[in-house]
């Protein structure tokens, strides 16, 4: 981009000192004349001048993008990053949920069992007693 610039900087250099060779050539200039020429190189210098200082503002400008997009690129790898990690935290997660349900459900089967082997070891007893209350002497 500089080098385009200066390039064409250098081209209205050239046509301005064609311009001024040719316009001296003839006779010379009056008063007037040199004024205004000298007012048009006054014009085209501080033309140079804003096309340098635009043209170092597009560079700042097109640095600080760069800079953006490596930043905005940093924080998309984070995100990434930070959402791969709780997606594996939530599948864990589920995980252990169904294993606690499925040891809940194994622990509440066992204690069902348990309860109901009670329940026939005290019908047994009962039945039991109940014999030798009757049977007894």
């Amino acid at each position: 981009m500089a080098l385009f610039q200066r390039a064409r900087r250098g081209a209205a250099v050239l046509v301005l000192a064609i311009a001024l060779a040719a316009c001296g050539s003839a006779e010379p200039l009056d008063e007037a004349a040199q004024e205004r020429i000298d007012a048009a190189e006054a014009q085209a210098a501080d033309a140079l001048a804003a096309v340098d200082s635009l043209t170092e503002r597009l560079t700042e400008m097109e640095d600080e993008l760069g800079d953006v997009a490596l930043d905005r690129k940093q924080v998309d790898k984070r995100l990434d990053k930070l959402s791969a990690s709780l997606d594996a935290q939530i599948a864990a997660l589920k995980e252990q949920l169904k294993n606690a349900k499925a040891s809940n459900a194994d622990a509440a089967a066992s204690a069902l069992a348990a309860a109901q082997q009670a329940a026939r070891d005290l019908s047994v007893l009962e039945k039991r007693f109940n014999y030798h209350l009757k049977n007894g002497d």
